[in-house]
């Protein structure tokens, strides 16, 4: 296997510097992904679910090697179940501080795994920014994905290379830092070369790829989202 590749369904991402070997999955609580999307990304990767991912996967039947979280949105069911087949469980206190999310990102955090999260997207606007925000600032890679949407946070100083076997309905790069200086995407409908792209007035949304691949993204201060949509909804 190539350590600089990650291959989804829909499309493979090139890094520009090896991956860690080690990979989790991560199925958190919003809009679940498609079984079959999931069945095939979580090959090669220790499962964890993060409370009301629980339910996602008892409704796949994927039993995962951790359960994490404070149950407040998951039910007592899929809880229950996975107690029953001896799931490691680290339960919490609604009242804290940390999301459930960021308590899984400060577990794994001494790891340095590649971290792929699926169940971010579709649910509330406030969760997604935390994890948004949370994993472009972790420690670790972090892929947020399912098989409509996707958001990587580019660190300065790198690259990063998409071949998409379904082409994306628009491709957007979101800066999640005040601002992302030289940042270069080939292979568009509005290309760019040496941009600055500034989170107060972020137009960088809704580009369109040529039918050139692979696409190669760069930046070169800062942190960059790249987010692709699918429109699968």
């Amino acid at each position: 296997m190539c350590r600089n590749l990650i291959s989804l369904p829909q499309i493979e991402l090139m890094f520009d510097a090896p991956l860690p070997a080690l990979q989790y999955l991560l199925i958190a609580g919003g809009r679940a992904p498609a079984p079959r999307w999931l069945q095939r990304t979580k090959q090669g990767r220790s499962l964890w679910a993060v409370d009301h991912g629980i339910d996602i996967c008892r409704q796949c039947n994927i039993l995962p090697e951790r359960l994490l979280g404070d149950g407040d949105s998951a039910s007592s069911d899929a809880w229950e179940w996975a107690e029953a087949h001896a799931v490691p469980t680290n339960r919490y206190p609604p009242e804290k501080d940390l999301t459930d999310t960021q308590l899984a990102l400060k577990l794994l955090a001494p790891e340095s795994p590649f971290l792929l999260l699926t169940g971010c997207f579709g649910g509330r606007l406030d969760h997604l920014f935390s994890t948004v925000f949370s994993c472009a600032h972790a420690k670790m890679p972090c892929l947020l994905a399912d098989e409509q949407e996707l958001l990587f946070p580019l660190h300065g100083g790198h690259s990063l290379t998409l071949s998409c076997k379904t082409p994306p309905k628009a491709l957007s790069l979101l800066p999640l830092t005040a601002n992302c200086e030289k940042v270069c995407i080939n292979h568009m409908h509005w290309p760019l070369e040496n941009a600055c792209l500034s989170q107060s007035q972020p137009n960088a949304v809704s580009n369109i790829p040529s039918s050139e691949q692979p696409i190669t993204v760069s930046v070169g201060t800062g942190i960059l989202g790249i987010y692709l949509d699918w429109g699968m909804a």
